[in-house]
């Protein structure tokens, strides 16, 4: 008998690209684990018969305590989580109602960063990949702007 040599099925994860002036939402990850600390988009698992934007208005609801509306669902970034791969979904959003907080225990601060100044910020490398591709979609906003 032969070992099973099929790759896991990746996972999606839908995460909220929420966009306020030329300010972006991102929260710090308080879940102990390998992303502890670090920033990243608002978002989560997509769970079964939701759209990644489905997921990703219903994780800002949950987690931010925020309405959003989904703008635009981009293409995939695709990460590992230990061992398992996940094809995270960036989703434009417009914030609707609410000012954004912490509503969930893994959740730590919240913030609204210019483009600039995600890139200062400790965050999981497919994050940093969705920062680039927001600095190359609004070109008006360059790192090294606060």
């Amino acid at each position: 008998m032969t070992a099973d040599c099929t790759p896991p099925i990746a996972e999606q994860v839908a995460l909220a690209l929420v966009r306020r002036g030329d300010r972006w939402l991102v929260n710090r990850r308080l879940a102990p684990g390998p992303l502890f600390g670090l920033f990243e988009f608002p978002g989560g698992k997509v769970q079964h018969g939701e759209t990644p934007a489905d997921a990703a208005r219903r994780e800002c609801l949950e987690e931010l305590a925020i309405h959003v509306r989904p703008i635009e669902t981009w293409a995939a970034v695709t990460g590992g989580d230990h061992g398992k791969p996940i094809h995270l979904v960036p989703v434009l959003c417009e914030l609707v109602v609410g000012e954004p907080r912490p509503n969930a225990p893994e959740i730590g601060e919240v913030r609204w960063m210019t483009i600039g100044g995600l890139f200062t910020l400790a965050m999981p490398a497919p994050n940093r990949s969705i920062v680039a591709a927001i600095a190359g979609r609004f070109a008006q906003n360059t790192p090294g702007t606060a």
